[in-house]
């Protein structure tokens, strides 16, 4: 995990985290070994006074069209003095994919039996569709995570779009 500290608010974004709500041993493994309720909360205990923002890239375990994963999303979590206030995904693309998935319902089931996290039976994450990326388009999900995690820390996501997220990824691509 890293962090960076703006405005009065610490930033972390973690590595990528799974959303199954009960994973065999082997799912678990196959998908990261880290589930984001587990993240959350290492975090919540790690800043018990802060304002945090956690960053947390999904790997959805959706499995559509005989997919060997599932898709990439960005999970934003507020958390203040150790409390979650919201938690949202960011998604790049379009609701279509969610509408049978459903990725904010598998994240709110996790969260909620982590009783660690000391969320309200009424607690529910949220989605954004930014569809950003093309319907058809397998590859990008992971890039666009990147791509989301950057405008909130250091701009706005509201200024987020497609020929912006291009240009990161061309930029960040020369690095590998």
């Amino acid at each position: 995990m890293t962090g960076k500290q703006k405005d009065g608010i610490t930033y972390i974004v973690s590595s990528a985290c799974h959303d199954l709500t009960n994973p065999s041993p082997m799912q678990d493994l196959l998908s990261g070994h880290r589930t984001a309720a587990q993240t959350v909360n290492e975090i919540k205990k790690a800043y018990p006074h802060e304002q945090v923002k956690v960053l947390i890239p999904i790997a959805q375990s959706n499995k559509f069209c005989g997919s060997t994963r599932g898709h990439f999303v960005l999970l934003e979590v507020n958390m203040h003095a150790g409390k979650i206030q919201s938690a949202k995904i960011h998604d790049s693309k379009g609701p279509l994919l969610d509408t049978f998935y459903n990725g904010a319902g598998h994240l709110t089931k996790q969260l909620l039996v982590e009783k660690e996290l000391g969320l309200n039976k009424d607690f529910a994450v949220t989605s954004e569709h930014l569809g950003h990326q093309a319907l058809l388009n397998g590859n990008d999900c992971g890039r666009f995570t990147a791509y989301y995690a950057d405008k909130i820390i250091d701009d706005n996501l509201s200024n987020a779009n497609a020929k912006d997220a291009h240009t990161f990824f061309a930029r960040y691509q020369k690095l590998a």
